[in-house]
């Protein structure tokens, strides 16, 4: 766990989950869950190492009340845990790829993150130009379509997903929960939830 101006973020490792752990996923969602609205974030349960969500109605449903909390710990206690990005409370700047996190134009600052199996969660709180954006998602073209030819056939094109930006009625996986593979979403900066800044506002833009 980092704090203050963060280091690469490459050098820190999500950690497997341990056998205890996994068993421990009796207290997982209450870990997560805990974590979150500790923050003023609300949470839903999320199915145990899963990170799909299938309930109707999840945002409206989902809570930051310790009395719901303790009740879908009753439950569930071993479900996963989503955290609700909402437009006025929480945006998360979802990277696949730690080399362009290390690529910004500028250094992210200390705030809340959240290291996962290949990338990591941003947390960060709204401004107007967040909402502006809204939910918005980036992608790289690798290698372009190659055509079929009279002796091949088409190659379709090799696109690499950059990063999400959840911004509204979205959610994430949160912290402690287990992926499918069984790497756990390990915090790595648990530093206050800032505002997003301006520059990486930009950059998202």
């Amino acid at each position: 766990i980092m704090s203050g101006t963060i280091a690469p973020i490459t050098e820190f490792s999500p950690l497997p989950a341990t056998t205890e752990e996994r068993d421990y996923t009796l207290n997982c969602f209450k870990k997560s869950a805990n974590e979150l609205i500790s923050r003023g974030i609300k949470c839903h349960p999320l199915p145990k190492g899963s990170k799909a969500c299938h309930t109707p109605g999840y945002y409206e449903l989902a809570s930051k009340d310790p009395k719901v909390i303790a009740q879908w710990v009753k439950q569930n206690p071993a479900a996963n845990c989503a955290a609700i990005c909402e437009l006025d409370n929480l945006v998360v700047l979802d990277f696949d790829n730690l080399a362009l996190i290390n690529s910004l134009p500028q250094p992210l600052p200390s705030t809340f993150i959240v290291r996962t199996r290949t990338g990591a969660h941003v947390y960060l709180r709204p401004t107007d130009a967040t909402r502006a954006i809204g939910n918005s998602s980036a992608t790289r073209l690798i290698t372009p379509i190659i055509p079929a030819t009279e002796t091949t056939p088409k190659i379709p094109a090799v696109v690499e997903h950059l990063f999400d930006f959840q911004c509204d009625r979205k959610y994430v996986v949160g912290p402690h929960s287990i992926h499918p593979t069984g790497i756990r979403y390990t915090i790595y900066d648990d530093s206050e939830i800032i505002s997003c800044p301006e520059w990486l506002s930009t950059w998202v833009r």
